[in-house]
């Protein structure tokens, strides 16, 4: 990727060079805590319960492991957790250093995302009542999940949301980024849980289907044609107006010599706290 971009890519004070440069750094990072974490699930998922899942996650056909294993595995992705916010108190002067930090603190947050993940299906298929109420229909018991899920982050997100508003002190703004991580990390189990739940559905109309295929593709082309215009709409054109607002503060501090404050809101900066989403302007030059 580097000798692709390096080879290609010559003026480096051009707007659209820069914000290139900085989605293809946002890809890289987003792919590597992607990938190692699930691995890295994989391999405690294999320690706590001897089976390996194949490369979907998944374990054909399904061997029962008890609720410990699934408490084991969420306690695992508590502990990561925790550490990924230990980590965001360590003061690192050293850029390489810092880039290491924060990719670091990404992928603890996505294998904790992971194992709840994981272990909420577990449970769902060792705890009786819920065996009961959906039997062996996998995509209700991922509705089920996703439901569950969302329902609790949006919950835990709202708190954490009231806490970051009402932080106060000389800690109060690294307390804030420790909490909008958590936010992310919350965030990311909301999509994993329903991007599942949209997998099975797909799925399974794909295997009542003639063709199933083409019939896979033609849901999945239904569904960008479905998402991609909502998300333009909404999602991206409130990140242009966070980042506009952020840039008209930070020339405001600036212009009143407050550089320490407006360094501070440059790592607090929307296209930090939006992790995941497009950052598409660059501060301070684009007009909207």
């Amino acid at each position: 990727m580097d000798l692709f971009r390096y080879a290609t890519i010559r003026d480096f004070t051009d707007e659209r060079v820069v914000m290139c440069c900085e989605e293809l750094e946002e890809a890289e990072n987003d792919i590597f805590g992607l990938a190692t974490s699930f691995l890295l699930v994989q391999v405690a998922r294999y320690c706590i319960t001897g089976v390996l899942p194949n490369a979907e996650g998944e374990e054909r056909p399904f061997h029962p492991h008890g609720m410990t294993s699934a408490f084991l595995l969420i306690g695992m992705g508590a502990v990561c957790l925790v550490l990924g916010i230990l980590l965001a108190f360590v003061p690192i002067g050293n850029k390489k250093l810092k880039h290491v930090s924060e990719t670091m603190q990404n992928t603890l947050g996505m294998v904790f995302a992971w194992a709840v993940l994981v272990g909420a299906r577990m449970v769902s298929r060792e705890w009786a009542p819920l065996v009961q109420l959906v039997g062996d229909y996998a995509t209700m018991r991922r509705l089920t999940i996703a439901l569950t899920l969302s329902t609790c982050a949006i919950t835990v997100i709202g708190a954490l949301d009231l806490i970051s508003d009402r932080l106060s002190g000389r800690d109060a703004k690294q307390l804030a980024r420790v909490l909008q991580n958590m936010i992310n990390v919350l965030s990311i189990l909301i999509g994993l849980s329903w991007e599942a739940c949209f997998e099975s559905g797909v799925a399974e109309l794909a295997q009542v289907s003639g063709d199933p295929e083409r019939t896979t593709l033609l849901l999945s082309v239904g569904t960008i044609m479905v998402v991609v215009p909502a998300w333009r709409k909404h999602i991206l054109e409130r990140v242009q107006v966070l980042n506009r607002k952020f840039s008209e503060r930070r020339e405001a501090l600036q212009t009143h010599g407050l550089e320490e404050d407006a360094e501070e809101e440059d790592k607090a900066s929307p296209r930090q706290e939006t992790e995941g989403s497009s950052r598409p302007l660059i501060q301070g030059k684009t007009k909207i």
